[in-house]
Order: structure tokens, then sequence, then C-alpha cells
């Protein structure tokens, strides 16, 4: 489905039931979370079957976010963080929702701080994955990428921290040689086969990365953030290492964080199970979602 926002068609998308029935048998509008895909310029699918395991408490609404997917394209004055937390409080009001509550992986996650920061009334809940407040991040993984000893990988890591992808095509392929820092598991050649066919965004990704896009730095806005928070880190994360996640625990007031000793990056992958159930703990516990 398609909706325009501030001059850029949105496609979107909700992917399940927004009913429950309560104990007293009656129906209930469940809670509602926009999911946030990592990039950015990335497409939204592959976020629908991570969410599958929370249908039954949530509502969930998907996006492709501006210059990415099935979303309209643009060029780089097209394109800002803040443009894309307005795109989604467009969104959020086309579709009638109150609140939202939304869950951002990686660079999802900066795109859910920096929409909690600019819309607080917009906002009942946040769930933090695998991201960092500010391009701080990026520092600690141009050291970490010094030590690489694999110099395709090593060559590969700092294309993607200095946006330098050439096109689309080669953002896929850099993305397949850079799986052993991503994935405990997952080889080259499935990444490779996951993403052939995917609509991505290099020039948004490079844009981004550069710093061409302008300063993310939300570390001294944290605590802004009032609404409960939950904050996922691996502490062998290479791009958002766990440190980043400490400096959002401590920052965010009320915030609960939780350590993924066996993961990469990818946490909903490497510890699939600890993921689910870190987040129906959380929407039950702090949202009182059941």
């Amino acid at each position: 489905m398609y909706a325009s926002f501030n001059g850029k068609r949105i496609f979107f998308d909700v992917v399940n039931d927004g009913l429950k029935t309560g104990i007293d048998g009656k129906n209930k509008i469940k809670p509602v979370v926009f999911a946030l895909q990592g990039g950015p310029g990335m497409e939204h699918p592959g976020m629908k079957p991570l969410m599958a395991p929370f249908f039954d408490l949530v509502q969930v609404v998907l996006f492709d976010q501006r210059g990415s997917g099935l979303s309209d394209p643009v060029i780089e004055q097209e394109w800002s963080l803040e443009l894309l937390s307005k795109d989604m409080e467009c969104l959020r009001k086309h579709l009638g929702f109150e609140k939202i509550i939304p869950l951002g992986i990686s660079f999802g996650g900066m795109l859910a701080m920096d929409y909690a920061i600019r819309f607080p009334g917009s906002v009942s809940g946040l769930v933090l994955a695998v991201t960092a407040p500010s391009r701080r991040s990026f520092e600690d993984a141009a050291r970490f990428a010094e030590g690489i000893k694999d110099p395709l990988i090593r060559e590969n890591a700092f294309k993607i921290l200095n946006g330098r992808m050439e096109n689309d095509e080669d953002l896929k392929k850099t993305l397949a040689i850079m799986t052993p820092l991503y994935s405990m598991e997952r080889t080259p050649e499935k990444t490779y086969e996951s993403i052939r066919n995917a609509r991505v965004s290099s020039l948004v990704l490079n844009y981004f990365i550069s710093g061409r896009s302008g300063t993310y730095d939300l570390e001294n806005r944290l605590c802004e953030i009032s609404v409960p928070t939950l904050i996922m880190g691996s502490s062998q994360d290479w791009i958002c290492p766990i440190s980043q996640s400490r400096i959002m625990n401590e920052k965010i007031r009320g915030s609960r964080l939780v350590v993924f000793e066996e993961s990469k990056h990818e946490i909903c992958e490497d510890e699939k199970e600890k993921f689910v159930s870190s987040i129906r703990k959380f929407l039950n516990e702090e949202l009182s979602i059941y």
C-alpha cells in the first residue's frame, strides 16, 4: 500500500490482525509496533518473519523508508533522519493510531530513537536492538576493523564505514563478503542469495554512513526519552559495540539492558530464542501487553 508524505510515496504494510480477545471474552485493540529495519537503504520484507512471534500480542506495521525498497527514490537532499521520522509520524496519523511502539534493529534503532525524541507524545514504548546513539559507534568499528586479519574483509569493512559503495550490486556483494562479522553461522553465499533480488539503495547508505546527511548524535538527548525502553546489545558486535548499548542504558531512565553473549550483530538470528523471549517479556512486564 502507498501513502504520500512530505513529497514522497511511502510503501507500507500492516501484516496481522489488530484485534485480540481479552480474558473477559471481548475483542480488544492490540498495541501497534512499527518495525524498523536496518541499513539504511534496505527494504522491509526481511522484518516480517522476525516479527511473527509477536503477532498474538501486537499489531505490526512495516514500511520501506524513503529512498528504499518500493518507496520513491530520492536524491541526497531529500533524505535525512528528520524526514524519516516525519514520514513515520505521518504514517501513524494516516493509519489512525494514537501511540506506537517503535522497534528498531541496527539503523532502525537509530531511527526509533530519533522519532521518540522528536515525537514523544506518539510513543508508548521503545525497543532498541544492536544500535547506537551516535556516530562514535562507527569510530569504534573502524578501530575494530584495523585489526581484522582477512584483507578482503578488512577492505570491505572500511568500504562500508567510509560510505564507498559503487552501486547497489556492489553493496550486496560487500554485505556478503562481510558475513563473518555479522553472523555466527551464515555463509557469504547464503547472505548473497537472501539479498540477491532485494531492492537496496547504496546511495542512501553512503549518504548516511559518510556523514553527508548531517551529524548523527543523539547521546545528549537520550534523557528526553521517558517511555519504557528495552535495549538489546551483543558483546561481539563490531558495528554497534556493546559499549554503545551501555551508554543508552545509562542515559535512558529506567531502561532495561539485555546482553547477548553468543551473537554477533545479528542477534535475531544467532540467538533467536533469547531475542524473542526478551521482547515478549518486555511487552508483558513493562507495557502490560498480554
